[in-house]
């Protein structure tokens, strides 16, 4: 444990102590909260303005498979804590131990058991379409996940919190509480950058916090920072690796209150479990106890067995209800093309191929995002709204159909397609009335570029999109949107 004075009498402290032992001298820090919500507040700053430098130049430079993008921002992140416990003078976490690894992992047992039983039903899901660069890129990924959130929570902001709540049994609990709120509410940006759902996250937030109090029990007993790391990061592998070869990840369906209702059940549920595995923690012999030493034994694996169960609860709507769905799960065609085929990619520019029978302008704001776009033909123009800003944008001129694919962008990808057959123009109005009222949302992964495909033995040239994670796809002649194999 690193060592400090006492301004007074310069005895030397552990960096945990609240007071001096030889002149009683109060060596809590003043201005607790103050301190600590500006603390926080500058750490988030610095992060945010380092993710906007930094990570956006690496995420644009490196080839990756799924999670790619994901794992440089958690990479980024450790990296920035590392240097923050060294400047803060928490790099004693990396030393100091009370308990080995192996060990103490006996204090969260219950939670490797919960993570045992959640990995075994994921892997039939994963064995589905394996993929080796999928599955090495969620394990690198978890880890970091692991490594960064407990340098974060437990490594900095718990051991920071001790020392201004003091190392008596009560400052030590409203340390892990504190850490493990913050813990929670980090996950609310699961709400604002992702396309996860208000009322998931706040359950979601529930069991962060619940989970975030066990983690911190755990390190305060070891004070070993890779055990709660190890089994933070297998327990995110153990839930993820259901999805991992999914092109586009399940969402969650909030529409329906059962859903609300069995949703907070399950994370009430699964938050005692978390609870009570602190408490099995908090009466081990090993380490100095928080609690006195009782059988939590008992009560942790009837919360485990409620745990197991709760997974039947959250899908029990969709057996007793009908046209009921928990989750949205994309799933897409395939087709193996045998033939070979050209592309032609796209950023913000327009592609007119074959016969150009109308003029046909599709014009946004050159060099800034904007949410609409303006269609002319024979100067009379028709403005288009979208949800969200628009990315890239092509229009494919056939000789008997135009297609227009517009990708827009908030968080996450969304292609909007139409397609006007142009014997059936009576006058521009009604024909830019058909484009506007003709567009169809379509559902897609993270793009990285749009385009025309045309394929041999076809004289058309159809839409064509990429994935960030190199996936395929085309608009087929029947409108269809097919994965290509």
């Amino acid at each position: 444990m690193a060592k400090r004075k006492c301004p007074r009498c310069k005895t030397e402290l552990e960096s945990t102590s609240a007071f001096c032992p030889k002149c009683g001298n109060k060596q809590k820090k003043k201005n607790i909260v103050l301190f600590t919500l500006l603390m926080i507040f500058v750490f988030f700053l610095v992060l945010e303005v380092l993710f906007t430098i930094f990570g956006g130049v690496l995420m644009s430079t490196i080839e990756r498979y799924k999670y790619g993008r994901d794992i440089l921002g958690e990479l980024l992140l450790v990296v920035y804590m590392f240097i923050v416990l060294i400047v803060a003078g928490n790099g004693y976490i990396f030393k100091d131990k009370k308990i080995g690894f192996f060990r103490s992992l006996y204090l969260g047992l219950p939670m490797l058991i919960f993570s045992c039983l959640l990995l075994i039903s994921s892997i039939a899901e994963a064995y589905k379409g394996f993929s080796i660069g999928n599955f090495v890129n969620l394990l690198f990924l978890c880890g970091l996940v692991g490594v960064a959130e407990e340098y974060l929570c437990r490594g900095w902001l718990q051991n920071e919190f001790i020392e201004r709540f003091g190392s008596t049994k009560k400052g030590i609990i409203a340390s892990i509480i504190v850490s493990s709120i913050v813990f929670g509410i980090m996950h609310i940006t699961n709400a604002l950058f992702t396309t996860q759902g208000f009322v998931t996250t706040l359950f979601q937030i529930l069991q962060a916090v619940a989970s975030g109090f066990m983690f911190g029990v755990i390190y305060y007993r070891s004070k070993n920072i890779w055990t709660v790391a190890f089994l933070h990061g297998f327990f995110d592998f153990s839930i993820m690796l259901s999805e991992v070869n999914s092109i586009k990840d399940c969402i969650s369906n909030e529409a329906a209150p059962y859903y609300v209702l069995t949703g907070l059940i399950g994370s009430l549920v699964i938050a005692m479990f978390y609870i009570f595995s602190s408490l099995f923690a908090m009466s081990r012999k090993n380490g100095d106890k928080i609690v006195n030493p009782k059988s939590y034994t008992a009560l942790t694996i009837i919360s485990l067995v409620g745990v197991v169960l709760t997974p039947f609860l959250m899908v029990l709507p969709d057996l007793i209800l009908p046209d009921s769905e928990s989750q949205i799960c994309y799933v897409f065609d395939d087709i193996k093309l045998e033939e070979n085929y050209d592309v032609i990619t796209t950023k913000r520019n327009i592609f007119t191929f074959g016969n150009d029978i109308y003029e046909f302008k599709l014009s946004g704001t050159n060099g800034a995002y904007t949410d609409n776009i303006t269609i002319s033909i024979d100067d009379i123009y028709e403005v288009i709204k979208f949800k969200d800003s628009i990315k890239d944008y092509i229009v494919i001129n056939n000789e008997d159909y135009v297609d227009i694919l517009v990708h827009t962008y908030g968080v996450e990808s969304i292609i909007y397609h139409t397609r006007l057959v142009k014997d059936e123009f009576v006058n521009t109005k009604e024909y830019l009335s058909k484009i506007k009222d003709g567009f169809e949302k379509m559902d897609v992964p993270d793009l990285k570029t749009i385009g025309a495909i045309k394929i041999d033995n076809d004289e058309r040239y159809y839409p064509y999109m990429i994935s960030e994670n190199h996936k395929e796809f085309y608009i087929n002649k029947d409108k269809d949107l097919l994965l290509i194999k």
